[in-house]
């Protein structure tokens, strides 16, 4: 099968699917996976797809779609390991991290404090 033709399969596919996978596309076109793959990314350099982690997904679905957790795990790879390689530097033996991103100490302190009103109210706490 000539390369258009494939790439003009997939894009019904994913016309009709939004995503698709690698492993679908093989099987379907009886190609193997890298060919798939440099299809797949002829197509995203061109801007008719996005390609995610194991397949591609239409342009239209990732507007209104955030992508899952294992969709972003597999892009900008080296970048995300880079700034772990920086991060890691930055600790020292002893050093002690804490395990929660900070919206989350915010929010947790906020609700502390809600709780606290609750309990104590500011009218009962200034009168004694």
């Amino acid at each position: 099968m000539l390369k258009e033709e494939r790439q003009e399969i997939i894009l019904e596919s994913l016309n009709k699917a939004d995503i698709i996978r690698v492993a679908d596309l093989t099987q379907k076109l009886e190609a193997t996976e890298m060919t798939i793959r440099r299809d797949l990314q002829s197509l995203e350099e061109r801007g008719l797809l996005i390609r995610i982690h194991g397949g591609a997904r239409s342009k239209e679905s990732a507007k209104f779609e955030e992508l899952s957790l294992n969709e972003k795990r597999g892009i900008n790879t080296e970048n995300k390991m880079e700034v772990a390689k920086i991060a890691a530097s930055l600790v020292n033996d002893h050093d002690k991290l804490c395990p929660f991103p900070f919206i989350f100490i915010v929010r947790l302190q906020f609700s502390l404090v809600l709780f606290l009103r609750f309990l104590f109210p500011i009218k009962d706490f200034l009168s004694q």
